[in-house]
C-alpha cells in the first residue's frame, strides 16, 4: 500500500561487491557502491516530477537520468546491467497519485518505453481504478483487477489477525476474542461492506481491539484510527511542548493545503513548504509567525515524521502522510471546518465534484459534515443538485451520484428523509394537503 517505485533482484547469483575471500581466508570489505540492494525506491510523485523536468530527453533516457538523480550513477549503472540481463522485478505503485495529467502522461510514456526496452524483466504497475489506462494497452501488459474481499477472505484475514494477537499458548483467549470480532464486522451490513476493502478491514480490526466496539462509518473509523495513533505518542508530544489537539490541527491544515494545491492534489511536499502551511494553529495557539513559524513548523514535522505513524519522511527534505487515506480524511475534516459561507467548503467542493483525485476526500467530507447536523447535509445536496440542468436527466443523474453512499452519513431513520446515492439524507418538505 506504499507509494513507491522499487526494484528487486530476483536472481540468486551473487552480485558484484559481495565480500571476496583472500588467500588467507579473510574477507575483503564490500564496496557499497558496487552492490545493488535487494530493494530500493523513491516516491512516485518525486519520480514523475523529475521525469517531466527532463523534457528534452526521450521517455526511456529521462527515466534513467531520473534514477541517477535519485540513487547516484554507480547504483544506476548496476541496475541497468541487471535489467539488461533480465534479472529484475520492477514495481511501480501509485501511478494514480500523479495528479497533473501532463506529468502522468509523461510518466506513462517513460514506463512504456522501459517495458519495451527491458522486456525480459517483470514489471508490476499498480493504481487505483483510475490512472492505469495509459500503460494498460502495452502489448505484453496483462490487466488484473483486484476484487473486493468476500466473506471467506474477511474471515481468513480476521483469523490471522487473531493468531497474531494470541499465539498458540494463548489459544483460549483467541477463541474467546475471535467470535466477538466476527460478530462486530459481519453482522452489521454497512460495516461488512467496509470490510471488503483490506485497508478498511485492517482499520476495523485495530479499532475493535483498542475500543472493543466499531464506529458506524468510514469517517468515524478513520477518526478512531488516527486518535489511536495520536494517543500512542501523547507523552512524547507533551515533552516537546504541544498536545495531540495541536498536532491534529497542524495535520488538518497540511492535508488541506496539499489537497487544494493549484497544481492538483499533492501526495508529498517539501518540508519547508509544509511548515509554512501550519500558520493558523501556530498563530492562534502559540502566537508564532514569520521565520520562527517556519523553524518551529519544521521542528514539529520532523518529530512527527520520526514516530507518529501519521506523516513520514519521503526522501531528503520531503514528507508525506503515511497513507493517502489519512491525508484525504484530514482534508475532508478541514473542509467542513471552513464553514458554509461564500468562502467556505463549497468554493473547493464545487471545483472537484467529478474529479477522480477527490473521490475519497468527498467521501470523508460527507461523513464529517453529517456530524454537524441536518442543515449542512441539506445545503450540500441543494448545491450539488443546483449544478445540474433539471431538464437534462444525465446531468441530474451525475449530480445525484457524486458520492459513493457512505452509510454513516445518513440522518437518523426517524426523520422523514430520502437517502440519495450520496448517502446524504435530505428531509422531505411536506406538501400541504390538497384543497
Amino acid at each position: 500500500m506504499g507509494e513507491a517505485i522499487g526494484t528487486q533482484i530476483v536472481s540468486p547469483e551473487p552480485t558484484a561487491g559481495e565480500p571476496q575471500k583472500t588467500a588467507t581466508g579473510a574477507e575483503t570489505p564490500k564496496d557499497p557502491n558496487s552492490t545493488i540492494p535487494e530493494k530500493f525506491g523513491g516516491d512516485v510523485a518525486q519520480l514523475s516530477e523529475a521525469v517531466t523536468n527532463n523534457e528534452g530527453a526521450s521517455a526511456w533516457s529521462s527515466l534513467i537520468q531520473t534514477l541517477e538523480e535519485l540513487f547516484g550513477e554507480p547504483k544506476t549503472l548496476l541496475l541497468e546491467k541487471a535489467l539488461d540481463q533480465g534479472r529484475c522485478v520492477v514495481l511501480l505503485d501509485g501511478l494514480d497519485e500523479v495528479a497533473d495529467p501532463t506529468q502522468r502522461i509523461r510518466m506513462a510514456e517513460a514506463v512504456r518505453a522501459v517495458m519495451h526496452h527491458w522486456q525480459d524483466n517483470l514489471f508490476v504497475v499498480t493504481s487505483r481504478p483510475f490512472g492505469f489506462q495509459a500503460v494498460a494497452g502495452h502489448e505484453n501488459m496483462v490487466t488484473a483487477h483486484v476484487c473486493a474481499f468476500e466473506e471467506p477472505e474477511i474471515l481468513q484475514f480476521m483469523q490471522r489477525w487473531a493468531q497474531a494477537l494470541f499465539p498458540d499458548e494463548h489459544e483460549r483467549n483467541r477463541d474467546a476474542y475471535l467470535p466477538e470480532l466476527r460478530s462486530a464486522v459481519l453482522n452489521v451490513p454497512h460495516i461488512k461492506r467496509m470490510a471488503q476493502n483490506p485497508v478498511m478491514l485492517t482499520c476495523l480490526c485495530v479499532v475493535h481491539w483498542n475500543e472493543r466496539h466499531l464506529p458506524q462509518g468510514k469517517a468515524d473509523l478513520l477518526m478512531a484510527v488516527l486518535r489511536w495513533l495520536l494517543n500512542a505518542k501523547e507523552q512524547k508530544r507533551k515533552l516537546r511542548g504541544y498536545t495531540n489537539t495541536f498536532a491534529e490541527e497542524c495535520f488538518k491544515d497540511l492535508a488541506l493545503a496539499m489537497t487544494i494545491d493549484p497544481e492538483g492534489k499533492q501526495v508529498a511536499a517539501d518540508l519547508a513548504w509544509a511548515a509554512e502551511q501550519l500558520g493558523r494553529p501556530f498563530r492562534d495557539e502559540r502566537d508564532i509567525s514569520g521565520d520562527r513559524l517556519r523553524r518551529e513548523g519544521i521542528h514539529l514535522l520532523e518529530a512527527e515524521m520520526m514516530d507518529s505513524g501519521i506523516v513520514c519522511q519521503d526522501g531528503t527534505g520531503r514528507l508525506r502522510f503515511w497513507h493517502l487515506t489519512f491525508q484525504e480524511h484530514y482534508a475532508g475534516r478541514a473542509l467542513v471546518e471552513l464553514g458554509d459561507g461564500d468562502s467556505g467548503w463549497w468554493a473547493d467542493i464545487e471545483l472537484h465534484l467529478e474529479d477522480d483525485q477527490w473521490k475519497e476526500v468527498l467521501d470523508h467530507f460527507a461523513g464529517c459534515l453529517a456530524k454537524t447536523g441536518r442543515r449542512g447535509l441539506n445545503l450540500l445536496v441543494d448545491r450539488i443538485l443546483g449544478q445540474a440542468d433539471q431538464a437534462d436527466l444525465a446531468a441530474t443523474a451525475r449530480a445525484v451520484g457524486v458520492f459513493p453512499a457512505p452509510p454513516a452519513t445518513r440522518l437518523p431513520t426517524q426523520t422523514t428523509g430520502t437517502p440519495t446515492c450520496a448517502g446524504v439524507t435530505r428531509a422531505r418538505r411536506r406538501r400541504p394537503p390538497a384543497p
